[in-house]
């Protein structure tokens, strides 16, 4: 069976979905993406050994051509990295918040609708108490 190839986009909150789909043996992790070398440095410890690249700049992650991508950047910036991830081809699960507005959700849609890529919208429950 062939792997799922992922990227990781922000290393922040990404590091999470990192650590969880290091642990997959289904899943190879090509390639993550951060400009803070702390992040990076960070995401290096975990990697390990691994033939994953340690990237800064998200058309080197996409250039790999991940077949999914975890976008955890700046809110502010989800909807452009997700609409680029899903451009090249890739799924896309998106941290929190995904969008901020009608117009972004739209453009989202029209996307997924445009490329027939999947996109998911990660949801978490740290609130729930």
């Amino acid at each position: 069976m062939e792997k799922l190839k992922v990227g990781v986009l922000g290393l922040r909150r990404g590091v999470a979905h990192l650590r969880n789909m290091l642990r997959l043996d289904n899943v190879e992790v090509i390639g993550v993406c951060d400009r803070l070398p702390v992040l990076q440095e960070r995401a290096a410890q975990l990697v390990g050994d691994r033939p994953t690249k340690i990237l800064t700049e998200y058309e080197e992650l996409l250039g790999l051509k991940p077949d999914a991508v975890v976008v955890a950047t700046n809110g502010k910036m989800q909807v452009e990295h997700s609409i680029q991830a899903m451009e090249a081809g890739c799924a896309v699960l998106s941290e929190v918040p995904g969008a901020y507005t009608l117009e972004e959700v739209i453009r989202l849609r029209a996307a997924v609708e445009h490329t027939g890529c999947f996109y998911m919208f990660a949801e978490n429950a740290c609130f729930w108490d």
